[in-house]
């Protein structure tokens, strides 16, 4: 039988919207954060989406595993649920609306689903393999602009910038003058 993924896509569009929930509120309260060994941080938000994923896909999908940035379950597993629960957690952390949620299933090494929310905009994304990408259920197509004509965001955060610092050769040279930070 071959799997549509629908269950799974079901599944990670509802903890997008649990996770929005979680995130908003935090952000409208008190935003306390620890340093992680790496120096970045981790907010309880963080920690408690992180933990409702754990609980929601063990209840539903008990033999699939979870990756998640904060906590992990089962993480050796064939079928493993990779989750950043506040992608932009640096900004979050000082109250800047620029973060969102994001969740994939992998599949023996194959990414098969994944949701990425952002509830400070209203927009989720998701895609399913073989089956397209969409925003908030309109198809995304990918654009005819060469590379050379491109817009290239740079990220604010220089340890990024230093980390992939390769990457961003490479953009500056493709499209010098569209360069946008």
């Amino acid at each position: 039988m071959v799997n549509d993924y629908s269950a799974e896509l079901n599944i990670a569009k509802q903890l997008a919207l649990s996770a929005n929930n979680v995130a908003v509120g935090h952000l409208k309260t008190q935003l306390n954060f620890k340093t992680k060994a790496d120096s970045s941080p981790v907010t309880a938000a963080d920690e408690e989406i992180n933990r409702m994923v754990i609980e929601r896909i063990r209840d539903r999908f008990p033999t699939d595993g979870i990756l998640g940035e904060e906590e992990s379950w089962g993480d050796t597993r064939n079928r493993l649920w990779v989750c950043d629960p506040i992608d932009g957690t640096t900004s979050f952390s000082i109250g800047m609306p620029t973060f969102m949620f994001s969740i994939a299933l992998v599949e023996n090494g194959i990414p098969k689903v994944c949701v990425a929310s952002n509830p400070m905009s209203g927009e989720m994304f998701w895609a399913v393999k073989d089956k397209g990408a969409f925003r908030n259920g309109d198809p995304l197509h990918v654009g005819a602009r060469p590379l050379k004509d491109a817009w290239i965001l740079y990220p604010a955060n220089l340890q990024s910038l230093h980390k992939n610092h390769a990457f961003y050769r490479v953009a500056a040279d493709s499209a010098p003058h569209r360069l946008a930070w």
